[in-house]
């Protein structure tokens, strides 16, 4: 799956919020540090395309999810963020 332009998003697993892609940010996701295992991901990197959606754990991690629409739907040409009342949701575009 190709990801659209702007579609490639990183949230918090704890408040679903986007993460900014600083350098920071970036290092501490590449340690190669041990975690408790009770800790999880921190991060969860959603890759959306034109027929799918596919989300990874820590950015480089496994894959955690994917979600394929069919033909009837069409594809998707846009993807954003949407913060409402304290809750984020993936919205989509069709043409």
């Amino acid at each position: 799956m190709d990801p659209l332009p702007d579609c490639t998003f990183v949230l918090d697993t704890k408040s679903g919020a986007p993460s900014r892609a600083d350098p920071a940010k970036l290092a501490m996701v590449f340690k190669n540090e041990k975690f408790a295992v009770d800790e999880g991901p921190r991060c969860l990197l959603v890759s959306v395309g034109a027929k799918g959606v596919r989300v990874n754990a820590d950015v480089n991690g496994e894959k955690v999810g994917k979600v394929d629409w069919g033909s009837k739907v069409g594809s998707v040409v846009c993807a954003q963020i949407v913060a409402h009342n304290g809750t984020f949701y993936l919205d989509f575009c069709r043409p």
